[in-house]
């Protein structure tokens, strides 16, 4: 999942290495999730997207990383999240124009269908088999609709998505089903076919599908550690795994003498304090240019984000309406807040282009 040249560091092991980035990335991805859903509820709202694609772009940085081989729970949801990041940003940004080429919209969609298709199979134990297979026949059907506007032969993606099946012979019954209920191949026009079943609607129907599936996946590790509790551990639990991580690197020392602040000790400190500066700060204890996606987002142009507050007793999200919103506010798009002490760090990267190895350790 990284490139071979981290693997050089000299902070750590290659898969403590591994872990770290995940642990960043997984946050990031999260983020980028929950910007897109909420740029898609208001699709209106010309701030939200275009914070939604600041995040997406950003991650395109990670395009050319392949997915974690790695068999633990963190690397599995994590690809599943990617996933769930690229069909709704891909949903979100679909518009059809019958009047541009064949492999324009339509075929797009038809592709992003069987993206959707693949993604729910990885994540079989944590969807519903009847609902899933429904969204997906809704994206076939929707596929078919424009693109039949342009040709009157389906495209090989939409053939693609058609034929999909698995190794599960039940599953592909239902499915074959499933597409048939919605009229794929049926002699229903165009006309009465999108005022059934319009593309916004549909559209709705994905996020709702995306937001209930983030639902039952881990919360990335920097929120649990934002929040002061770790997975299944209580908040005592999880006080005393970093202050026993921290006696036992403060009783082994690093090899080479770390540099003021920025020992193993002092990085399990400043974890327990702000999850996502000390794994950034870990990551940039090595030259940054070791791990350019991450230099890259410091150098981004970014529009601040009003500020926001997280109450650390109740754990909502709070923020400070911005005047032109009307007033409204919006509410969480996931089960958890990603607003907190590090999506704060991240927003103000670009008021800091400093590297993080280079500036004073924060209290």
């Amino acid at each position: 999942m990284i490139p071979k040249e981290l693997s050089r560091s000299t902070m750590a092991d290659p898969e403590l290495h591994e872990d770290v980035n995940s642990l960043i990335l997984d946050y990031l991805v999260c983020l980028a999730i929950e910007q897109t859903l909420s740029a898609a509820d208001d699709i209106r709202d010309p701030i939200k997207a275009e914070e939604a694609d600041w995040l997406v772009q950003s991650l395109k940085a990670f395009g050319s990383l392949p997915a974690s081989t790695s068999t633990s729970s963190l690397a599995a949801d994590l690809n599943i999240k990617r996933e769930i990041l690229w069909v709704a940003d891909a949903v979100r940004r679909y518009k059809h124009e019958p009047r541009q080429g064949r492999d324009s919209e339509s075929a797009q969609l038809a592709k992003v269908g069987l993206r959707f298709m693949n993604l729910c199979l990885a994540a079989v134990p944590k969807v519903s088999e009847s609902r899933w297979l429904d969204v997906g026949a809704q994206f076939l059907h929707q596929a078919a609709i424009h693109d039949k506007i342009k040709t009157s032969d389906d495209s090989d993606a939409i053939k693609r998505l058609q034929e999909w099946n698995c190794i599960n012979p039940g599953r592909n019954k239902r499915w074959f089903q499933m597409c048939q209920a919605y009229g794929y191949g049926g002699n229903a026009s165009q006309p009465e076919s999108s005022r059934r079943f319009p593309l916004a609607q549909f559209k709705n129907t994905v996020m709702r599908f995306m937001l209930d599936l983030m639902t039952v996946l881990d919360p990335p590790v920097l929120i649990e550690l934002e929040r002061g509790k770790l997975g299944n551990l209580s908040r005592d639990e999880t006080r005393q795994l970093l202050e026993r991580a921290a006696r036992f690197f403060s009783l082994n020392p690093s090899p080479s003498p770390p540099r003021e602040g920025k020992g193993p000790c002092a990085f399990v400190v400043r974890l327990s304090r702000d999850p996502f500066y000390a794994l950034y700060q870990y990551q940039a204890s090595e030259p940054i240019r070791q791990f350019p996606p991450l230099a890259r987002l410091g150098h981004c142009r970014r529009r601040k984000l009003s500020s926001i507050k997280i109450d650390p007793q109740i754990k909502t999200e709070t923020r400070k309406l911005n005047p032109t919103d009307g007033g409204r506010k919006s509410p969480p798009y996931l089960p958890y807040p990603t607003h907190g002490k590090a999506s704060a760090l991240l927003m103000d990267l670009e008021a800091r282009p400093i590297p993080y190895h280079q500036r004073t350790t924060r209290d």
